[in-house]
């Protein structure tokens, strides 16, 4: 089984990166309170502050998990590493095993 749980947090880090460069080049505050938190593109102030944020939520993921034991730790890793795997999201338009004629697309609630 490939674990991909680790790219979770890579992504967390990504996305820190990211609203520090847009709010840099659009010249407006990432917070206004309780202090003002502008936006940045110096990368030794960035990349810090994503390795650090992406290891808060380790911290928490991890101590979720690590106060389990046996078939409850397997689970819960499970459980967390599946959490952002768009595989097992079910769609709609390319599943087969629904029949169009029954399924009306233009009122789903019929």
């Amino acid at each position: 089984m490939i674990s991909l749980g680790h790219a979770a947090y890579v992504g967390i880090g990504a996305y820190v990166v990211g609203i520090f460069f847009h709010h840099s080049s659009e010249m407006e505050p990432i917070l206004t309170w309780p202090f003002v938190l502008q936006g940045s593109e110096n990368a030794l102030l960035v990349l810090p502050l994503a390795v650090c944020i992406s290891a808060i939520f380790a911290l928490i993921i991890g101590s979720l998990c690590l106060r389990t034991k046996g078939m409850h730790f397997i689970m819960i890793t499970l459980a967390f590493g599946g959490c952002g795997d768009e595989s097992q999201c079910i769609d709609v338009d390319t599943d087969t095993d629904i029949d169009p004629e029954v399924f009306d697309y233009d009122n789903p609630a019929l």
